[in-house]
């Protein structure tokens, strides 16, 4: 059990992974604060070889500090004490709202600037194809296991 997330950071043209069992829920909200505040989590993490399977990361980033581009997933955690920079607050209870990734990325542009965002439904799925587009190599990526139903990217430049 957990809620489980992986970090990818790439800097100097070399990979480095990160895992954590209980990170999941809080990466939308780390991410929303910006570049600085996500670099900075995964020196609390642990190391890793490889990201983990699509049906086992539930959160999770990739910043590519080369190209300054930033893939992240996850799930909005229902909690007061997390301000996602005027992403609309969810209601009480046990109702979450569909999650729409543009909302989310949308209001963070701000704490991003001169980078890509991205929300990509196929999570760590995603990460593995960005490594392969930009021929990165040294950590091992799990055989791609998205459903083909999951989100599609959005993307914003800010």
């Amino acid at each position: 059990m957990g809620d489980r997330a992986n970090l990818v950071v790439i800097q100097d043209g070399s990979v480095r992974a990160y895992y954590d069992q209980w990170a999941a829920l809080g990466c939308l909200h780390f991410f929303a604060d910006g570049a600085d505040e996500a670099i900075g989590v995964p020196a609390e993490l642990e190391p890793a070889t490889e990201p983990m399977d699509w049906a086992f990361a539930e959160g999770g980033c990739l910043i590519d500090l080369d190209h300054r581009a930033a893939i992240v997933f996850g799930e909005v955690l229902d909690e007061p004490e997390f301000d996602l920079h005027g992403f609309e607050e969810l209601p009480a209870g046990d109702e979450v709202p569909e999650f729409e990734p543009m909302e989310y990325l949308q209001p963070i542009r701000s704490a991003w600037r001169g980078w890509r965002l991205i929300f990509d439904g196929r999570r760590v799925d995603a990460f593995a194809a960005y490594l392969q587009a930009k021929q990165i190599h040294g950590i091992q990526c799990q055989p791609l296991s998205h459903p083909p139903d999951a989100r599609p990217q959005c993307e914003v430049y800010t």
